[in-house]
């Protein structure tokens, strides 16, 4: 498990080798893979699908916290 904090207008790429689901902890964030748009609310989760290797994430407004985990794991 990975913790990320994802401050205003900053992108980055989240990769599928630290963790195929993403769950966000606070704030709102943007991402952007295989061509599709999600926006995640605190508390919500998104899985890559197989095949997806890395997604474009980036914050709505303030802080975001991301936690990136490996396949098995639950909150």
């Amino acid at each position: 498990m990975q913790t990320l904090l994802l401050t205003p207008s900053r992108l980055i790429w989240l990769s599928r080798h630290r963790g195929e689901t993403i769950l966000c902890r606070q704030g709102r964030v943007w991402l952007s893979h295989a061509g599709q748009d999600v926006i995640l609310e605190a508390g919500q989760s998104w899985r890559f699908a197989p095949g997806e290797r890395r997604a474009l994430a980036q914050s709505l407004g303030g802080d975001v916290f991301l936690t990136q985990t490996a396949p098995g794991w639950r909150a």
